[in-house]
């Protein structure tokens, strides 16, 4: 299992790369603070100083000031193809804007940018230093999930971090942004949560139940509230005896837990402390509701799916459909063979996720100043799912059609997700389908590395994970 997940998680890494390498400076959201922030923190700059000038916004609240060496400063605000998918990137080549050491991002937790910061100054120079941070993601990410890929007790559950590994998944770990780490995070945590509800004296489970609980709680501010709901699912799911179990065994190990609270403890604590207040009253978030929940298929459904960049790379609305219509008929399906229990908890999550969706979005909009929700917000809940679902399923193996069902739509989405931004970046969203020829952007070194390590990373997986796991005896009398 050790060598399947090695190998697995080898081809995972060679995805992340050609999303790191295909994707031009500064094509994720606020990435140049981010990175500003990033260099920052490895350099023990946690918070920063206040700009001059009076806040007129939130991103004015929470923006500081960094002494960062002239070389790795970046130009901060919208790129020149950012909201207008019809340019390509190679605009950046005309302009590249004054840099600056102020970030948006900069009264934000320091906990994982430290992560990014440090191979980013390691590298040097700005162009460089952005693509290593991209790459301290991407590394973050891969051990993360071939984590959750050693905590798998079946097949089902190996096939389901696949589908948490969603191109959505992918794009936040290949870009400088938290949101990656935090999705990750729970990812792993959740894989190793659901597993402890079977064998709670595994060791290794323990290991990695901290690591991403660790990395999930220090992520982002919702990062502790992300962990307590996976706990209190696995509680449900669980039982009281498997709740007595699992207890039994965290008694043995109370290092584990003592680490986790202690990381959701410092992420609160900096949250009330250092954030700035949003400045929304509840009675704001009610009025604002309405229109958030009416927004709920364009910016949750279609974002969990795929939507790319500065929210303007969007997959065809067939595609999107496609998937929808997909993904029901498999869960209805795996549904019909598990307990009540387990039907009530996935039920619980997907309304309890859609509503604090809904919560967030509206929350965020009046404190931000604009409309548009973004489901990376809430995309952890989402990416925990596939897991919550298949930690129904007691059978050891699963069919041959069903695996090669969920391998077909992995590799589908990711091809597409990949090809649809490349081409975005490449020539447009008007340009050619068939970019490769004539494009007007390519990152350095051509297009070949990117397609070459996608098509080559997808090959290892659906090698990897497409042939049956062997059938333990124990198993059978489940």
């Amino acid at each position: 299992m050790l060598r399947r997940s090695a190998f697995t998680a080898l081809g995972l890494g060679l995805i992340l790369s050609a999303w790191v390498v295909g994707q031009p400076r500064m094509a994720g959201p606020d990435e140049a603070d981010h990175y500003l922030k990033s260099v920052a923190s490895a350099s023990g700059q946690w918070y920063g100083d206040k700009p001059t000038g009076v806040p007129k916004t939130y991103n004015d609240r929470t923006a500081r000031v960094f002494s960062v060496p002239e070389s790795q400063r970046v130009a901060t605000g919208l790129p020149c193809f950012a909201f207008h998918p019809a340019i390509p990137a190679s605009c950046q080549r005309e302009s590249s804007g004054q840099t600056t050491s102020a970030s948006r991002t900069g009264s934000y937790a320091p906990f994982v940018y430290v992560v990014f910061g440090v191979p980013a100054r390691a590298a040097g120079g700005a162009h460089a230093g952005l693509f290593a941070a991209r790459a301290g993601n991407a590394l973050l990410a891969l051990v993360l999930l071939f984590g959750a890929l050693r905590c798998a007790p079946n097949a089902a559950a190996r096939l389901a971090v696949l589908l948490a590994a969603a191109p959505m998944t992918i794009f936040l770990s290949s870009i400088v942004n938290p949101n990656g780490p935090e999705v990750t995070g729970a990812i792993a945590f959740a894989a190793a949560t659901f597993a402890l509800l079977r064998d709670q004296d595994r060791p290794a489970l323990w290991a990695w139940w901290t690591f991403g609980g660790v990395v999930l709680c220090l992520s982002k501010t919702f990062g502790p509230g992300w962990a307590v709901l996976v706990l209190a699912a696995a509680a449900v799911l669980g039982g009281r005896a498997g709740v007595a179990r699992v207890w039994a065994g965290a008694r043995r190990r109370l290092w584990a837990p003592l680490v986790v609270a202690v990381c959701a403890s410092a992420q609160v604590a900096w949250t009330v402390l250092r954030m700035p207040s949003p400045g929304v009253s509840l009675a704001d978030v009610r009025h604002q509701l309405r229109p958030a929940l009416q927004g709920l298929p364009a910016y949750l459904w279609r974002g969990s799916i795929g939507v790319f960049g500065w929210l303007d790379v969007r997959l065809p609305m067939v595609f999107h459909i496609a998937v929808g219509i997909a993904v029901v008929v498999g869960t209805v399906l795996v549904l019909r063979v598990t307990t009540p229990r387990h039907r009530f908890v996935v039920a619980a999550w997907v309304v309890l996720t859609t509503a604090i969706s809904v919560a967030v979005t509206a929350a965020t909009q009046l404190a931000l100043g604009f409309g548009g929700g973004q489901a990376r917000f809430t995309f952890a809940l989402v990416a925990v799912l596939p897991l919550l679902i298949a930690a129904g399923v007691r059978s050891w193996d699963v069919s041959p059609k069903s695996r090669l069902a969920v391998l077909g739509a992995f590799a589908v989405l990711q091809l597409v997700a990949w090809w649809w931004d490349a081409r975005r970046y490449a020539v447009g969203v008007k340009g050619p389908h068939l970019f490769l020829r004539h494009p007007t952007w390519s990152p350095s070194g051509g297009w070949g590395f990117p397609l070459a390590a996608l098509v080559v990373g997808l090959a290892i997986v659906l090698v990897s994970e497409g042939r049956a796991l062997p059938v333990r005896a124990e198993a059978l009398s489940e």
